[in-house]
C-alpha cells in the first residue's frame, strides 16, 4: 500500500490519493470481480442448457423426419459449447488472479474471504498463477497459456453426450448408406 502511495507522488500526472481512497478503489474493484465471476458462471449454465435444449430438439426433428444427416447439427452445437465454456473459464481465471492480487495488496490473509472459500479448479489455478509468477507480463502469459482444467458438470456431461451423439449418428448414417447402397 505504501509503495502505491510513494509511486503516485513521483509522477506529475498522478492523482494524489490517500490510503483510504486506494482501499475504497480496491474494494470496489473486488466487488466488480466477484460480480463478473458470478455472471460468467450464470452465462455458462444458461449456455449449457440452451445448447442441450437445442440439441434435443434437433434430435427429435431428425428422428421424426428420418434424416440422419441432421444428427451432425447437435454435434456442432455441443462442440460450440465446449469451446465457449473453455473461453469463459480462462476469463474467470483472470478475474480470480485479479482478485487475489487485490487481496494481497490489501494485505488480507484471511482464509474466510469469498475467493478462498470458493475453492474450485479455476480459483486454484488463479492462486497458482499469482504464487508462481511475480510480474504482470508473466501472469498475463500464464493466463493466456494456461491449460484450462476441465472438471465437473460443465465438462463431463457435454463430452459424454457428444460421444453418444457421435456414435449414434455414425451408426445411423452408416445404416442409411448401407440401405441406400442395397436399394
Amino acid at each position: 500500500m505504501n509503495e502505491l502511495l510513494e509511486n503516485s507522488e513521483h509522477t506529475s500526472k498522478a492523482v494524489h490519493l490517500n490510503e483510504a481512497d486506494i482501499k475504497e478503489f480496491y474494494f470496489t474493484e473486488l466487488d466488480y470481480l466477484l460480480d463478473r465471476i458470478k455472471w460468467y458462471d450464470n452465462l455458462r449454465a444458461k449456455t449449457l442448457f440452451f445448447c442441450a435444449t437445442a440439441s434435443i430438439t434437433i434430435i427429435g426433428i431428425t428422428i421424426s423426419n428420418n434424416k440422419s444427416i441432421f444428427m451432425l447439427i447437435p454435434i456442432a452445437i455441443l462442440l460450440f459449447f465446449i469451446f465457449f465454456d473453455r473461453r469463459c473459464r480462462k476469463s474467470i481465471i483472470s478475474y480470480y488472479c485479479c482478485g487475489y492480487v487485490i487481496l494481497d495488496n490489501l494485505q488480507i490473509s484471511d482464509q474466510d474471504t469469498v475467493l478462498h472459500i470458493d475453492c474450485n479448479s479455476l480459483s486454484e489455478e488463479g492462486r497458482r498463477i499469482i504464487n508462481n509468477y511475480s510480474t504482470l507480463r508473466e501472469r498475463k502469459d500464464a493466463i493466456r497459456n494456461t491449460k484450462v482444467i476441465n472438471r465437473g458438470f460443465f465438462f463431463y456431461v457435454p463430452i459424454l453426450v457428444l460421444i453418444i451423439e457421435i456414435i449414434g449418428s455414425s451408426i445411423w448414417i452408416l445404416i442409411d448408406l448401407i440401405t441406400w447402397a442395397i436399394n
